[in-house]
């Protein structure tokens, strides 16, 4: 996916969110792998990023809250700050990935496999596997 491409999916999100669906085009990602950008801050909420391979990605402070995550791979990346409120996890893959100070109030982590992930708190390690994730 280039850069282009990625600004204008991104652009359209955001129309599609400041006017209540009337407008724009929700973002969706299905399958798509991204690798080694940055979406530092992005306004992802209530996207639709179910099975994306997110490797080496930035998301850190980034809107995910309502995103549909399931069965999402995060290898590397950083979702450091980011908001995952509402979101769904489900069969979500979480290896080496920074949770740290991230909104972890999320819809499902069923299935959910953390490896090696990186939390603010045990505690918050522990709302996700009460969701339904595991560690591997």
């Amino acid at each position: 996916m280039t850069r282009e491409s990625l600004a204008r999916i991104l652009e359209q999100h955001k129309l599609w969110l400041d006017s209540g669906g009337m407008e724009g085009e929700r973002a969706t990602f299905w399958g798509k792998g991204l690798r080694g950008i940055s979406l530092k801050r992005a306004d992802l909420s209530g996207a639709s990023l179910n099975w994306v391979i997110f490797k080496e990605v930035n998301l850190s402070e980034a809107n995910l809250s309502r995103a549909n995550l399931s069965g999402a791979s995060f290898r590397e990346a950083d979702l450091s700050g980011a908001n995952l409120s509402g979101a769904n996890l489900r069969l979500a893959y979480l290896k080496e990935t920074n949770l740290r100070e991230a909104d972890l109030r999320v819809v499902s982590a069923e299935g959910c496999i953390i490896k090696e992930a990186k939390f603010s708190s045990k505690k918050d390690k522990a709302l996700l596997m009460l969701l339904g994730a595991r560690d591997e």
